[in-house]
């Protein structure tokens, strides 16, 4: 009974696009709320983050910028992305305990909200690579085209593991702060700013790196190149594995999320 009530939730969840959809808006305005460029600030951040570390960084690692710049740029976006899918889901509940406890409604619509609202920061931020793209004569590819199922991909890891993160930080309020530490981290541990070939022989522990498949998956098309096929699958069977144990998490510990608000 718990998991057809747990898939049931899923599937309601799907069919209330409307009340998610809004609600998503709703947080990206009341974010920005009496500010003049509204969600655009979220685009003349990365625009100056970017900028500012990558003629840093192309003179530390010995790059030229038109290389680099694009690198570093797509980087930060994806890893911002992952990043917010993490530090956000770790809350997903806690952070609408006030609608779960006055309203009946379908958790899974505080996921898709979720997920919708960091979509929409990830369409502001891209508008900063399209720019420097364009700045360095670098067109888009039909490899680009492959962005759309990469982001889906992301976006399909960012749900499980929002969903389990956020059962786990709704019972033990403590797994927030190891979410976090480990994120600041793993963005130094993950070739976000530096190529996987400078670490040179020594490189096979990237490949134990999970935040490396996300990163390059998407980063790879936003640049014009297709990704590797072992980067389809990796982030495909980790959405299937985690997909499996964040449902099978969520049918067990669902009805007890209200009574952990």
């Amino acid at each position: 009974m718990s998991y057809s009530r747990a898939a049931n939730d899923l599937a309601g969840g799907l069919r209330a696009w409307r009340l998610w959809s809004r609600l998503a808006w709703h947080d990206i305005r009341g974010r920005y709320r009496r500010s003049v460029l509204g969600p655009f600030w979220l685009t003349l951040t990365m625009a100056a983050v970017a900028v500012s570390l990558g003629l840093l960084y192309s003179r530390v690692f010995g790059r030229e910028i038109a290389q680099y710049l694009p690198y570093i740029c797509a980087g930060l976006i994806v890893w911002d992305t992952v990043a917010r899918l993490l530090d956000e889901g770790c809350r997903v509940f806690l952070g609408s305990a006030h609608l779960i406890q006055s309203m009946r409604l379908d958790y899974s619509v505080l996921l898709y909200r979720l997920l919708l609202d960091v979509a929409i920061v990830f369409l502001h931020q891209i508008v900063v690579l399209v720019a420097v793209l364009a700045w360095f004569g670098q067109p888009p590819t039909a490899a680009t085209l492959l962005a759309l199922p990469a982001l889906a991909l992301v976006l399909a890891n960012g749900l499980w593991a929002a969903l389990l993160l956020g059962l786990l930080c709704t019972r033990f309020r403590d797994v927030e702060n190891i979410v976090r530490s480990v994120t600041r981290l793993a963005v130094f541990l993950t070739p976000v700013f530096w190529y996987v070939e400078d670490v040179g022989r020594d490189s096979g522990w990237v490949a134990w790196n999970p935040f490396y498949y996300l990163l390059e998956l998407l980063r790879q098309p936003l640049l014009g190149r297709a990704p590797d096929p072992a980067l389809w699958v990796a982030a495909a069977g980790a959405a299937a594995v985690g997909g499996g144990l964040a449902f099978l998490a969520f049918a067990h510990m669902r009805r007890r999320v209200v009574y952990w608000l």
